[in-house]
């Protein structure tokens, strides 16, 4: 993985140089190679690999001082020992005693380059080692069989709320002795290490460890390390905090990525933690880091602004356009736990049920539509208008004129046409109003407020004029008219009960004058109208298409008109 070049420096020494520029460098390596005088060796500043003569031994502590990682050696001949003080000696890496032979000397360059590079190894491992120690997210550490930490991650220290010391390739605790939780933390771990100690093999626990922030819970991966002759040495452990889910961000994610539904997750803090692709897509957002950290009410407010969403149901419905077409979203709210039962934070769920609230738009519509004519039905009528009323509200009921005839004369089919193009009518004489089929040939048009009996009789006359006109037109409707009973709400509080059973009876008295007009209710026109109401059967049967099928009654309507 490394390019490396080596820089040699040695005395004036024929045969060595020769050894080194004969070697091959080993992969990874390059070679420069310098010759200087023995007042050039004091003054060196800069070098991998420094051969010394004896005469250079005056330069050693200083060049060992300047060059605190380079690879001294002390080449002399066989013959000529050199006169080394102990603290010479303790300075040097290796001493070579040199003959006249080539071979030996290359085989002492190929030594040292083989040594050079298992320590420029061990430099890469260990800083592999390191490196990945230190990014980890898990809690790492090494013990030996006494239970001594003698190397541990940074995020271990973090958690357990402990210092640490460098010494070379070591990480000291330094309150592994003194700290009373972490003496409670190292009675808790010791069962489980005395299994991987005993088994030989990793195992997998679940600890409660006390912590200077608390209880945390640690899912823990434990295994042996041996030494050469096989023997168990220690114990290597990674941990894992599984108290909530700020702690598990990688699991989390990859969780919440694989659900169907477009989710946020808060801490207890309030602040965002995770935003799965399917919350970003629906909204469109570009990028999770830029919404984490803030709280979910900014988030909403953002999609809230951007796509116009309305809120129904205390804020747990969202309503917004996509395409001219209506979407509903469901918000769900639910707490979240960690391990000990305490809160730690909340899940925010979005199900679209605009598939669903859109067929129940449908079936809705359709329960309180007529099929025929697209009016309202009676089940709607009752569901429209109020019970009690104010005064300025009026009703009009229309009754068709042998409208029997045109059944049995030209089929039911007519008949249907009749009914339909009377609800045209209807709907084009009084736009906005409550218009309602209430079964046959039986209309009613409710005018909620601002009616007086100097608007209502032109609207009245003005609607039986329309309908001769358009019977009129087809030669199977010629003999069909209408029969119209008007009723104004003259003092509040009439029911809408009493209101529809007046505006009956002005109809009826419009038929017993000749058909094809309109009557407005009074008293005395009740009064008259009575022997033959009561003996009247409502409402009239008809047979074929169109009879409206029987619905069951609105709550809200009375016995009688079940």
């Amino acid at each position: 993985m490394y390019q490396c070049t080596l820089r040699f420096c040695l005395s004036s020494n024929p045969p060595l140089e020769a050894a080194l520029r004969r070697a091959d460098p080993l992969p990874g390596f390059g070679h420069e190679i310098s010759v200087v005088d023995g007042s050039g060796m004091a003054s060196l500043a800069d070098a991998d690999i420094v051969f010394l003569a004896p005469k250079d031994l005056a330069a050693l502590p200083a060049l060992r001082q300047k060059l605190p990682r380079a690879f001294l050696v002390l080449a002399h001949r066989a013959d000529e020992p050199p006169s080394a003080t102990p603290d010479d000696l303790s300075a040097l890496d290796d001493i070579w005693a040199l003959r006249d032979d080539p071979e030996l000397c290359a085989f002492h360059v190929a030594r040292l380059l083989e040594k050079i590079k298992l320590r420029k190894d061990h430099a890469l491992v260990r800083q592999y080692l390191d490196v990945t120690l230190d990014t980890s997210s898990a809690m790492i550490w090494f013990k030996d069989r006494q239970g001594n930490y003698f190397k541990v991650n940074k995020n271990y220290a973090h958690i357990m709320g402990v210092d640490y010391v460098e010494s070379g390739a070591r990480r000291f605790l330094v309150q592994q002795n003194n700290s009373a939780t972490f003496a409670q933390c190292r009675d808790i771990c010791t069962q489980s290490d005395q299994y991987v100690l005993t088994v030989g093999r990793p195992g997998i626990f679940v600890e409660n460890v006390p912590t200077d922030g608390g209880l945390r819970q640690l899912k823990v991966h434990k295994a042996p390390l041996f030494a050469d002759d096989g023997t168990i040495m220690g114990i290597v452990g990674i941990g894992y905090d599984i108290t909530d889910f700020s702690s598990m961000n990688t699991e989390v994610g990859i969780f919440l990525r694989s659900l169907p539904f477009p989710i946020l997750l808060e801490d207890s803090g309030g602040c965002v933690t995770h935003i799965n692709e399917k919350f970003q897509e629906l909204f469109e957002l570009r990028s999770e880091d830029a919404l984490v950290g803030q709280t979910s009410q900014q988030i909403f407010d953002l999609v809230t602004e951007k796509f116009g969403i309305w809120w129904e149901k205390d804020n747990t419905e969202a309503h917004f356009l996509r395409d001219a077409v209506e979407n509903v979203l469901l918000r769900h709210d639910s707490r979240v736990f960690d391990a000990f039962d305490k809160p730690a934070g909340t899940i925010i769920v979005l199900w679209d049920v605009s598939l669903e609230r859109r067929y129940e738009w449908h079936l809705q519509s359709k329960a309180r539509t007529d099929d025929l004519t697209g009016l309202s039905n009676r089940r709607s009528f009752y569901d429209l208008v109020p019970v009690f009323l104010e005064s300025g509200a009026a009703l009009i009921y229309v009754d068709l004129d042998n409208f029997k005839d045109v059944n049995d004369k030209y089929g039911h089919h007519m008949g249907d046409q009749a009914l339909i193009l009377t609800a045209g009518v209807l709907s084009a004489n009084f736009p906005g109003s409550v218009i309602t089929r209430m079964g046959g040939d039986e209309f009613v048009i409710f005018l909620p407020s601002g009616c007086t009996r100097e608007t209502l009789l032109p609207r009245a006359q003005s609607l039986l004029d329309n309908l001769h006109s358009a019977f009129a037109a087809r030669k199977s409707f010629h003999r069909l008219s209408a029969s119209v009973g008007v009723c104004l709400v003259e003092k509040d509080g009439l029911s809408r009960d009493e209101l529809v059973r007046r505006s009956d009876v002005a109809m009826y008295a419009a038929k017993s004058q000749g058909k094809r007009r309109f009557c407005v209710y009074s008293e005395d026109l009740a009064d008259r109208s009575n022997p033959k109401t009561s003996c009247r059967q409502r409402p009239r049967p008809l047979s074929g298409r169109n009879r409206i099928p029987q619905t069951p009654p609105s709550p809200a309507e009375p016995a009688d008109k079940q």
